[in-house]
């Protein structure tokens, strides 16, 4: 069960690129300037890893998308008719009790009575003049409705912010190539290899209930975080149309050149700190390598396996790309893989 649903508060998670930006208030909001790439396209190519005559093709995603992006691709749906199995993308899930499910029912009322500033204060009031016309300026730009944040307290009206902003520039974060690839192998019964990881999350009520007060009583740290989103926001929006426009037109050089990753934004991360959420160190490791296991198990049981997985995790250093070469398996790129099952046109 996800924490946020359980509780009713913490906003859905993100991926973005966020450092801790600082300015000034002559600073103009800056305009996206490069144009989404839109309409039917192939996006990157696969990745083609074998062993013997047993062969997995990795298709690595990014998101944000454009919304208006018709992902076609005749190379994977040459090779969906070859493949054997569906290797899906890594993750994580928590696993909570239904104890600790009810600990936090017991304080449902308090939590969702912490998402707004107490009294009748607005975020005029607790936010400097300077941060406050920012902010004015940019849901004015992203065409939101300010009304409906300023009740709130800074760390939930940043995250409100923050996911309108991608809505309005014309982003999904829905993982449309996962969910198209998953759908052609429903229709074909082909056995889909799930990789996510369960981990016990347990809910220390006394923690909950502090963080909760801790919300309550004091903006302090939720305004540094708030600053932070609008400078993740400003300065960032046009990478993710760089890392998409290159990602749809299979440009893995420009990708790698970005050096994009996948974040949560800056007042996520506050909030988990703040409520005691925060994840083990080790869970990344953890995730990548059930992936790894499954990927090895795929190319002992099939002959022709498809697999996806987050761009970043395929070719960051220590990635998936490298573990498996490191194993001992025969790895081609997208461009020398590309046409051996399958032609893309």
């Amino acid at each position: 069960m996800n924490i946020s649903l359980a509780i009713g508060m913490a906003l859905a998670a993100s991926i973005g690129i966020a450092p801790n930006v600082k300015h000034s208030p002559a600073d103009e909001i800056k305009q996206l300037e490069s144009v989404l790439v839109t309409g039917t396209k192939p996006g990157t190519g696969m990745w083609r890893i074998s062993s013997g005559n047993h062969v997995v093709w990795l298709l690595g995603t990014v998101s944000p998308l454009p919304k208006q992006l018709e992902w076609q691709s005749t190379e994977v749906a040459t090779i969906l008719e070859q493949t054997n199995a569906v290797l899906a993308p890594p993750g994580a899930v928590a696993d909570i009790s239904a104890g600790d499910v009810f600990k936090m029912t017991l304080l449902a009322r308090s939590a969702i009575n912490a998402t707004k500033l107490p009294g009748r204060q607005n975020l005029e009031d607790v936010l400097s003049a300077e941060t406050y016309a920012r902010w004015k300026l940019l849901t004015e730009k992203y065409a939101l409705n300010s009304q409906k944040s300023e009740r709130m307290r800074p760390v939930f009206a940043a995250q409100e912010l923050y996911y309108g902003a991608i809505d309005h520039e014309g982003f999904t974060r829905t993982d449309v190539v996962w969910n198209s690839i998953r759908s052609s192998a429903a229709e074909r019964s082909l056995p889909i290899i799930e990789t996510r990881i369960k981990y016990p999350l347990e809910i220390d009520r006394k923690k909950y209930k502090a963080g909760i007060e801790s919300l309550s009583s004091s903006t302090l740290g939720d305004i540094d975080c708030f600053n932070e989103t609008m400078g993740a926001i400003e300065e960032n929006i046009e990478d993710f149309s760089k890392v998409s426009n290159s990602w749809v037109v299979g440009d893995i050089a420009e990708l790698e050149r970005l050096k994009f990753s996948e974040i949560n934004p800056p007042c996520k991360s506050y909030y988990d700190s703040v409520m005691g959420f925060q994840k083990r160190e080790s869970l990344v490791g953890e995730q990548d390598s059930a992936w790894i296991a499954a990927a090895e198990s795929a190319l002992s049981s099939y002959t022709v396996t498809i697999a996806v997985a987050p761009l970043n995790d395929i070719i960051k250093p220590g990635g998936f790309i490298e573990r498996l070469i490191s194993k001992g398996y025969s790895v081609q790129g997208p461009d020398d893989a590309r046409g051996i099952d399958g032609d893309e046109s």
